[in-house]
């Protein structure tokens, strides 16, 4: 039996954040190549996955070898969850795959942190060393969080939360929800992604970012305003 090449929301941040041609060599059944070396927080928010939603294992069955004072903080980082979790008396499926049919007619799969087996809700657990409201929505936009949480919501029908979670002491915990106006960017988001990607499998064609014309940027134009302003003495 075949497997199906289907979309993920990470493969369709690769797709949109690079280029056709990195999403095709970051899938498992297209290109096959792990991703990138991870950065120490992304090692850290997946180590904190783990200890919170479940166990990792490598193909051959063996737990993975991580560093020991990452695996202090992420299991300091997982208590904190699991007891807010607690304290809410939120009960739900960790990891629950989906496999779904996007509205055009794209296939695709994904992982939810933990899926509720009580209400019409879910919930993605991020990392991040500053809880305030300004960053968690830095975040939510810069890495596309938005848009994986409205693939979900798509694949479902369920309400998304994000627990954001602090990775140093204390180690304060936050749910967040997204507005419907924030929702409907994240899916607009997605479904550009599938459009692309239906396209491109269509093709079979992979293209990567393309030739362009460098310009002067907005930051070293405001830059040059402000040294031409100083230089005049006009304050």
């Amino acid at each position: 039996m075949t497997d199906v090449v289907r979309l993920s929301p990470s493969i369709a941040k690769i797709l949109l954040d690079k280029s056709p041609k990195h999403a095709w060599l970051a899938h498992r059944l297209l290109g096959g190549q792990a991703n990138p070396k991870k950065t120490q927080s992304m090692l850290l928010g997946n180590s904190a996955d783990v200890a919170t939603l479940g166990v990792e294992a490598k193909p051959d069955g063996k737990k993975k070898r991580k560093a020991p004072a990452r695996e202090a903080k992420a299991k300091a980082i997982s208590d904190a969850v699991k007891s807010e979790l607690t304290r809410r008396g939120i009960i739900g499926v960790p990891q629950y795959r989906v496999e779904w049919t996007s509205i055009l007619g794209v296939e695709c799969s994904g992982y939810i942190d933990l899926n509720s087996s009580q209400d019409n809700r879910f919930w993605d657990l991020k990392t991040s060393h500053d809880l305030s409201d300004y960053n968690i929505t830095y975040q939510i936009e810069k890495y596309r969080y938005d848009m994986q949480v409205a693939a979900y919501s798509e694949a479902t029908g369920k309400e998304p939360w994000f627990i954001f979670a602090e990775s140093a002491a204390p180690y304060d915990v936050r749910f967040v929800n997204v507005t419907p106006r924030m929702l409907k960017q994240g899916l607009e988001t997605w479904h550009e992604a599938a459009a692309l990607w239906q396209r491109c499998l269509q093709l079979n064609n992979w293209p990567g970012r393309g030739d362009f014309t460098a310009d002067v940027s907005a930051w070293r134009q405001k830059q040059a305003a402000e040294e031409w302003l100083k230089d005049s003495g006009i304050e």
